[in-house]
């Protein structure tokens, strides 16, 4: 029983060196090889192994041309050495660079999608630009016809001021004209009042005095 055990955990120990060991193979390019239980090819066939089958390579025997392999599913065998390669056969990776160009294809489409609506958005954006651009000038125009007419205003403005002046100015004219003429109208008046006065007062001064002028010379008439 101890040698059972101790044969079972040999086997497992080889099991998991030969697993550390191992390199990955392809075999050939060909339609099928044989799985042999030994190197040659009076061992017995274990399975036959397709063009592409990846598989574990445990050792190599120069001398029988033949190695040992694992398949995928753990089954070991020996195979010739010349059926074997480092790299998938060609038409696995023909297979492969035609899933690849797929993709790269599947990705050329997008990124010429993405490309296109880039170009979309630039030219969008070229559109909002020019149109900015135009609002600008047109806004800038219109600035300019308000500081042009802001400045018109401001110069009406200060003629308009002027002309108040002006307009006080004459009438503070025409009002000391209209008293000054006032102020004459006045003196005329009082000085037509006074001569009026003094002609009246001259009038009966002489209709007092012609009287009496009269009686005298009649007295003295009367005593010659």
């Amino acid at each position: 029983m101890k040698s059972i055990f101790t044969s079972t955990i040999a086997a497992f120990c080889l099991l998991l060196a030969s697993a550390a060991i191992a390199e990955t193979r392809y075999v050939q390019d060909q339609l099928e090889i044989t799985m042999r239980t030994g190197e040659s090819t009076r061992n017995s066939i274990i399975r036959m192994l397709a063009s592409g089958d990846r598989v574990d390579l445990l050792e190599s025997n120069p001398d029988s041309g033949y190695s040992k392999i694992r398949t995928s599913d753990g089954t070991e065998g020996w195979v010739l050495t010349r059926f074997l390669m480092s790299e998938p056969a060609a038409r696995q990776q023909l297979a492969s660079l035609r899933i690849r160009a797929a993709t790269l294809r599947e990705e050329q489409g997008r990124l010429e999608t993405e490309l296109e609506g880039v170009r979309n958005e630039n030219e969008n954006l070229r559109t909002q630009l020019s149109d900015m651009e135009g609002r600008y000038r047109q806004a800038s125009r219109e600035l300019a016809e308000i500081r042009r007419a802001a400045a018109d205003v401001l110069a009406v403005n200060e003629n308009n001021k002027q002309l108040s002046q002006q307009i006080i100015d004459v009438r503070q004219e025409l009002d000391a004209m209209n008293a000054e003429a006032e102020m004459m109208r006045r003196n005329t008046t009082r000085s037509w009042f006074m001569t009026g006065a003094g002609v009246a007062f001259g009038g009966l001064l002489l209709g007092l005095l012609i009287p009496r002028l009269r009686w005298r010379k009649n007295s003295s008439w009367g005593s010659l």
